[in-house]
């Protein structure tokens, strides 16, 4: 995917806080917070918390959370780990998935800097 200075997207990050400076969260289904991440060109122009509503549910947390995802508008999602069934849901949604690791704004750094 190649960005173009005014394109705008919309990534999601798991995340352990609720800032960007927080760091990734390894789990995908079962993170603290999605972070909502605008990016125009290659700079943050906003970003929004959600709390991860599915943290605690006994099955099907990384569904829960793919659509979670999905109705965030997100293009990409960074996560330390995807389980089978949530990466499929993003698959299907096209939304694409990367690995991440870090603090939040470093692995959006190096998410740009990969395009």
């Amino acid at each position: 995917m190649e960005l173009k200075n005014n394109q705008e997207q919309i990534i999601c990050v798991s995340a352990l806080g609720d800032s960007i400076d927080a760091e990734v969260d390894p789990r995908f289904g079962r993170c603290q917070y999605f972070l909502i991440i605008k990016i125009k060109g290659d700079k943050i122009t906003d970003s929004r918390a959600i709390k991860n509503t599915g943290l605690e549910q006994g099955h099907g947390a990384g569904v829960n959370a793919a659509e979670i995802v999905g109705e965030s508008g997100a293009n990409a999602v960074i996560s330390g780990n995807f389980g089978p069934k949530a990466a499929a849901i993003l698959e299907q949604l096209g939304i694409k998935t990367y690995s991440g690791s870090g603090n939040v704004k470093d692995a959006i750094k190096r998410y740009l800097k990969n395009l």
